[in-house]
């Protein structure tokens, strides 16, 4: 190449500087490369010929490469000089680098061994190929070749390596600072029990929904015989972690949303009668007269156990008759050793109204609370529990105590399966038994949505809706005939 004979003007202005590569604008090969003619119908690559105009003739035997790896480039310090083997060296490492990029190597006759760059893996930054080996003629690998190509341009072959118990940990550490400390305790024994054993070593670009349906059904026959409620729970982990997955770009898309978790079933509630909740609150109360106190108010508001525990006498106006319910009382950790105050459960704020018994069992209660507070030297304030095991009321009744006494008492009466949280149904039932509004027991149960409460409690309705159905029939019915005379 006579570096004199170029009309370097007409060369360069072929150029598109930039802050990155210089991009050539005229005729390129069908890789990319640029071509200029240097006199007597020869074309040259452009990058040699601005490799030359830089720093003189091209040794023999040399070739001169990219550092940029970009074809089109000819900005000169994105050259370098290189022989042969270097060049095949850096088609090699680019051919690996590009996504999509395929090769073929007969292995033996009629058997051959096709390879498609996957692009790195986005957890170790490593390169990643799928691998395939076809039987027959040169021309079948090579269509094979293409095949698999497509779907790696797809996004078919995308993902990583990582197993699905490491995208699941990580997921849970990106949650877990917005969720409440009873959700991540929940999730944590979710993973570490269901979870991790069964499909944990699974490698998320393993995982297909046909996996996870197998899984769900060996979740709900023996030995483990799970819930369908808990079955989807599980399937809920799995499917938030995954599509964190796809965001991170770990998985092509997300198997979790194409799996089929056993429908949910609705839970049947069998609240206790009044009759067994008054046989449980005397019983209480001669026992300890605080616990007669507890379940009272649990029966009278429909309050939830963490939201008893964390009422504070600011909460409860004595004298409108009206109780505040604001916050919670949860226990985390092992054990369930720490417990911690917050929100409710929805996060709202509700006012339920009392009746005038349960007023004065509350005024016989704070009347107590003063005497035994003045006999310790302290008193109550407004910042006290209204439960409490110290004579000040600085610390709460814990939830997991509460449980624990209502079970000795029913054990002890008889009341097989009644638990706390029974009260809070026999509430909402015997509310909507006597007609009260769906929207009125919504508000009172601190429902968001009084489709919640439907749903939860259609059992009640029913029942007046058979009600109804006698009372319309009492309206339409026709007067009876005169006696004949």
């Amino acid at each position: 190449m006579d570096i004199a004979s170029i009309d370097k003007d007409a060369f360069w202005s072929k150029c598109e500087p930039s802050p990155t590569c210089w991009r050539w604008t005229a005729a390129q090969t069908a890789d990319g490369y640029g071509q200029f003619g240097v006199g007597k119908g020869r074309v040259v690559g452009a990058h040699r010929v601005s490799w030359a105009l830089t720093n003189g003739p091209i040794p023999a035997g040399m070739n001169v490469l990219h550092r940029c790896d970009n074809p089109p480039c000819i900005r000169p310090d994105h050259l370098f000089l290189g022989t042969n083997a270097d060049n095949s060296a850096d088609m090699v490492r680019k051919h690996r680098g590009r996504r999509g990029a395929g090769t073929l190597r007969e292995r033996s006759p009629r058997s051959w061994e096709i390879r498609v760059s996957a692009g790195r893996d986005p957890l170790t930054g490593k390169y990643r190929a799928v691998t395939k080996t076809i039987r027959g003629t040169r021309k079948q690998a090579q269509a094979a070749l293409t095949a698999l190509q497509s779907e790696v341009d797809e996004g078919r072959h995308s993902g990583t390596s990582g197993s699905l118990a490491l995208l699941i940990g990580q997921w849970l550490d990106m949650v877990r600072p917005r969720l409440s400390p009873t959700t991540v305790d929940g999730y944590e024994s979710i993973i570490r029990v269901h979870i991790t054993p069964a499909l944990g070593h699974v490698r998320v670009c393993d995982l297909r929904p046909a996996m996870l349906d197998n899984f769900y059904v060996a979740l709900t026959q023996p030995p483990r015989n799970l819930a369908p409620s808990t079955v989807r729970q599980i399937h809920a982990v799995i499917r938030q972690a995954c599509m964190q997955g796809v965001r991170w770009e770990w998985l092509p898309s997300n198997p979790a949303s194409l799996a089929s978790p056993p429908s949910p079933q609705p839970a049947e509630h069998h609240p206790p009668t009044p009759v067994d909740v008054l046989r449980l609150i005397d019983a209480a109360t001669a026992w300890q007269p605080e616990m007669g106190v507890y379940l009272r108010l649990a029966a009278a508001t429909g309050a939830r156990r963490g939201e008893l525990c964390a009422l504070r006498w600011r909460h409860i106006d004595l004298d409108g008759g009206v109780v505040t319910i604001e916050r919670a009382i949860i226990e985390t950790g092992p054990g369930k050793s720490v417990w911690t105050e917050k929100s409710t459960k929805t996060g709202n704020r509700r006012k339920v109204s009392l009746d005038p018994d349960t007023l004065d069992v509350l005024r016989a209660h704070r009347a107590w609370w003063d005497a035994t507070a003045a006999a310790m030297g302290t008193t109550i304030g407004p910042a006290s529990y209204a439960f409490s095991r110290e004579a000040d009321g600085s610390e709460p009744w814990r939830p997991s105590g509460v449980t624990q006494a209502i079970r000795r008492l029913r054990d002890r009466l008889g009341l097989a399966g009644l638990r706390g949280h029974d009260l809070r149904h026999m509430h909402a039932t015997q509310l909507l038994a006597d007609g009260v509004p769906i929207k009125t027991v919504s508000g009172r149960l601190g429902h968001t949505l009084a489709s919640t409460t439907l749903n939860i409690y259609a059992h009640a309705l029913e029942a007046a809706d058979q009600d109804a159905a006698t009372s319309i029939g009492r309206t339409l019915a026709r007067p009876a005939p005169p006696p004949p005379e």
